[in-house]
């Protein structure tokens, strides 16, 4: 259905506890999870989204972790480095998150300004 779809806005979805999985939207460049105060799960398949430019998940209060294993490399492992194109990453006031996986290099944005519980940094 949505295989051509490059921007994907799910800002302020309340109640969104988990993403969708995007295997049906691997075109993917800009995904917006921005005040989705439930979400506490992103789907593995995040991985898959190699064209992804922009993933921005600010004020995702409830979220504890990004995908770091689970799904995806040709060892069967998930991992956000994976996603080659990816500019900006944008997690301020996710502040339950504990933790941040291995980012790829083509990173050039890190915001994460108010993520308080934030221990671990690869």
């Amino acid at each position: 259905k949505f295989y051509r779809l490059k921007v994907l806005d799910l800002s302020h979805c309340c109640q969104l506890k988990c993403t969708p999985n995007f295997d049906c939207i691997l075109q993917l460049e800009k995904l917006l999870l921005n005040g989705c105060s439930a979400l506490n799960e992103i789907d593995a398949s995040i991985c898959r989204l190699t064209k992804l430019t922009i993933l921005s998940m600010k004020d995702c209060t409830s979220l504890e972790q990004l995908p770091n294993h689970s799904g995806l490399r040709q060892d069967g492992k998930c991992s956000m480095s994976n996603m080659s194109k990816l500019e900006e990453l944008n997690l301020q006031g996710c502040g339950q998150l504990q933790s941040l996986p291995p980012q790829p290099s083509s990173l050039k944005r890190l915001l994460l300004r108010g993520c308080k519980m934030l221990k671990v940094v690869h």
